[in-house]
């Protein structure tokens, strides 16, 4: 009776909601939480914002995966091993880094069933997901591309503070540490997804291309 009456109330209500939402991760709509280097944007990537609103499309800001689980915006966890080549911890780091990969997925996992819990919240409300928009060349939210860690773990532990430089540090992001896959909130979150029945296309954001300046390809 009271799923009826919600029924009704929906009806007799109806606004001008279009009832088509798609997920982005959250540095679509705030480059202020990327990693240090990875901003091209004061804020938003105008151009999907731009994009999604003329096609009567909501965005539902993910969290980001990164600041959950890495020491928050800054990263702290990250850069940790700077500088450390040749010493204890560097010895150490067959065994750190397995653990470092659990305990983020462990985290991912945990943040993922909170979003394909509130996409199933929009599906049981007769939403229709449009998509899920992902970072390319990203640890967490790469669709196509990824980063890797084990990589660039064994690189920054030989660079020292005074050795980094933002344009030797993207150089090495696209050129070196970019890799084939997928990252793994986003592979933590097609899991979920996949138990519990939702569909939805992936796109994946051009980082390297917005590093250049190219125009950013549309969804739609």
């Amino acid at each position: 009776m009271f799923d009826k009456n919600i029924t009704e109330i929906s009806t007799r209500l109806e606004d001008k909601r279009a009832k088509k939402i798609i997920f982005a991760a959250h540095c679509i709509l705030n480059e202020n939480v990327r990693v240090q280097a990875g901003a091209f944007r004061k804020g938003p990537i105008n151009e999907i914002v731009d994009e999604l609103q003329e096609n009567d499309i909501g965005i539902v800001q993910m969290k980001c995966p990164e600041q959950k689980a890495w020491g928050g915006v800054l990263r702290t966890h990250l850069w940790q091993p700077v500088g450390t080549k040749g010493s204890l911890q560097y010895r150490f780091m067959p065994l750190i880094l397995p653990t470092f990969v659990w305990y983020t997925r462990r985290i991912w996992k945990r943040i993922a069933r909170e979003t394909v819990s509130e996409m199933k919240d929009y599906v049981n409300s007769g939403y229709e997901i449009m998509g899920v928009i992902g970072i390319s060349a990203s640890p967490s939210c790469g669709i196509n591309t990824t980063f890797d860690l084990k990589g660039a773990f064994e690189w920054i532990s030989g660079v020292e503070v005074k050795e980094i430089e933002l344009s030797k540090m993207r150089k090495q992001y696209f050129e070196q540490l970019t890799i084939p896959g997928k990252g793994m909130y986003i592979d933590e979150l097609q899991k979920e997804m996949r138990k519990q029945g939702i569909k939805a296309k992936f796109y994946e954001h051009d980082l390297k291309a917005d590093l250049e300046g190219e125009p950013v390809k549309l969804l739609f």
